[in-house]
């Protein structure tokens, strides 16, 4: 699930998923004590590696609308991706 990341004056854009079957399971009143500890080490396994690196763009620069119109064009409808590719310079 893309989405938008606004700090300031710069943004990102950040992926969410996908998502493994576990994750889309409804666990509302059923707990897994083995999970949580599984769920627990994989937390700190990711807390003790680098974090992952977004570029940031500066709002009201060409390459930051270039690249906003192509993020919004690939998710808004599959049509639209190819009119976006064809624009964006390899």
């Amino acid at each position: 699930m893309p989405f938008f990341l606004f700090v300031g004056s710069y943004w990102t854009h950040v992926g969410y998923g996908p998502f493994t079957p576990a994750q889309l399971t409804v666990r509302g009143l059923k707990r897994s004590y083995t999970t949580d500890s599984y769920g627990t080490q994989e937390f700190v396994t990711l807390l003790n590696s680098s974090p992952p690196c977004y570029k940031l763009y500066l709002l009201g620069t060409h390459e930051s609308d270039e690249k906003m119109e192509f993020v919004i064009a690939s998710t808004a409808q599959p049509y639209l991706l190819y009119e976006a590719l064809a624009a964006v310079p390899l």
